[in-house]
């Protein structure tokens, strides 16, 4: 199967339904564009890991002894450092409006937090970021297992994909699972691909198929597939999938470089206008030193690769990299030390790139995390409205949190703008969760406003009290002043 490597293909259908009748013949067609997908996201996952094929390939004509194969897995680097970005803290589920309520919120947090959502979230990404597609799958559980009503997974995307709907509304038709049986011949170490069990979900039914034939068949009222796959971009393209070429020209430069070192350290022996036994050879090695006839000449055969240079060249490459793929540099502008602070330091040194591919990642990934909260909110048979829910994502924002604050107070301020203190909060970014802390807000400064308001009416209505008491006193003072006889 010959590998593409340039983003995942999409499967799709012209079947307005997926039944019984029809099953098999979709899912063989699905498997055609499956499989190609399966080897691309093999190969990338193998260069995750550290298996490069340019310099495990790597040969030399000459010298062939001297023939280093380093790896230089930036792969990972790019992945992991992706990955830790988007997924500082958990993903959390915040109201949106004053009308999401919020013990349900809390409760449906608690769910997701008892069924380790969390790592399912970091299996997702680092999928995500390795070859461009992830799937998750969510289901009923029936024994409410870890006191939640439902369960959910991270599928590997190499033994599972999702048919669509090829019109507008491109709904998923069918999803696909599948385990490879073992071998009918044990003395074959390769599982039969032609006898995999491929377990599949359609909106209203669940399969499980093998050999072309239908062994187990169930119905459901789910209403939709469970299974929903996560994309990184438009093209399913893997973080470090656009400069697969650059990572492969650093691997064979540094390669290349300890292929130099070795061959000036083994330099061969030249020897000029005399001979040498091999047995004198032998003693030339152990003892490090030779007699020569007066006209005779003995050197290395050496050149010397230019490191510098070498260097030089590793490093656009690399700069090249961290620029394409949107992750900020550890020593500034290639390298330089310079005297930017603040928001030039972040501009110059990536952050800020970091910061505007990952919220283009956070889109594509709450789109498909609103498909799957609808199925655990189905399961879970909450009242909440998917309307109401706001996906908060917790990815580091390097902004000036002080000029941050100064815009929320100047927004907050009774000037003629009347601007609504709920847009204030939401767009200072400020707060992570910023319907919470203007609700926190609002709650505080009117128990201080209702507060405020009862001790003046207290002060009030003391000093009327206590001034009616005098006016009485003097009022009373002046009739016995006033007929002094009474």
């Amino acid at each position: 199967m010959s590998v593409q490597r340039n983003g995942r293909a999409e499967i799709t259908t012209n079947a307005t339904e997926i039944t019984r009748d029809n099953v098999v013949d979709e899912l063989n067609a699905a498997l055609e564009t499956h499989k190609i997908n399966s080897a691309d996201i093999h190969f990338l996952y193998k260069y995750y890991k550290g298996y490069h094929e340019a310099v495990e390939s790597k040969q030399r004509e000459f010298n062939q002894k001297v023939n280093n194969k380093i790896t230089v897995n930036r792969a990972a680097e790019i992945v992991d450092f992706k990955t830790g970005f988007l997924l500082s803290e958990p993903v959390q589920y915040i109201g949106r409006d004053e009308n999401a309520n919020t013990d349900e919120l809390n409760s449906l947090n608690d769910c997701f937090y008892r069924i380790g959502k969390q790592q399912q979230d970091m299996e997702l990404l680092d999928w995500l970021h390795i070859c461009g597609t992830a799937i998750r799958i969510i289901l009923p559980e029936k024994t409410n297992y870890d006191n939640s009503p439902f369960r959910s997974y991270v599928l590997d995307p190499r033994y599972s994909f999702i048919v669509y709907r090829s019109d507008l509304e491109h709904r998923r038709m069918m999803g696909v699972k599948y385990v490879e049986a073992e071998p009918d011949n044990s003395s074959d170490e390769n599982a039969d691909a032609d006898n995999a069990i491929y377990s599949v979900w359609t909106e209203n039914a669940y399969f499980e198929i093998q050999g072309g034939e239908i062994i187990k068949e169930e119905s459901h009222i789910y209403g939709a597939v469970p299974l929903v796959e996560y994309r990184a971009n438009l093209g399913r393209l893997g973080a470090f999938e656009p400069v697969l070429p650059l990572l492969d020209a650093i691997d064979l430069c540094e390669s290349n470089r300890a292929d130099s070192i070795q061959q000036f350290v083994e330099a061969i022996l030249v020897f000029k206008n005399c001979d040498i036994e091999d047995e004198d050879f032998q003693q030339l090695k152990e003892l490090g030193g030779l007699k020569i006839p007066e006209n005779a000449d003995v050197s290395y055969l050496v050149q010397e690769l230019n490191q510098t240079q070498t260097q030089t060249f590793v490093d656009d490459m690399y700069d090249a990299v961290l620029t394409i793929c949107g992750i900020p540099g550890r020593n500034g502008a290639n390298g330089a030390s310079t005297s930017d602070t603040g928001a030039a330091t972040l501009l110059r040194n990536g952050w800020q790139s970091a910061t505007t591919y990952a919220a283009k990642t956070v889109s594509y990934f709450t789109q498909s995390e609103k498909e799957m909260l609808k199925m655990a909110l189905l399961f879970s048979g909450s009242g909440l409205n998917i309307g109401n829910i706001e996906i908060k994502f917790p990815y580091k924002n390097y902004q000036n949190s002080y000029e941050q604050a100064q815009i929320l107070s100047l927004m907050l301020q009774g000037t003629n703008m009347k601007i609504h203190p709920q847009l204030a909060f939401s767009y200072c970014g400020v707060f992570p969760d910023a319907m919470q802390a203007y609700e926190m807000s609002k709650q505080y400064t009117e128990e201080n406003q209702e507060a405020l308001t009862n001790a003046e009416t207290e002060d009030s209505s003391g000093t009327i009290i206590q001034q009616s008491a005098d006016n009485g006193g003097d009022t009373e003072q002046g009739r016995n002043s006033g007929n002094p006889q009474a």
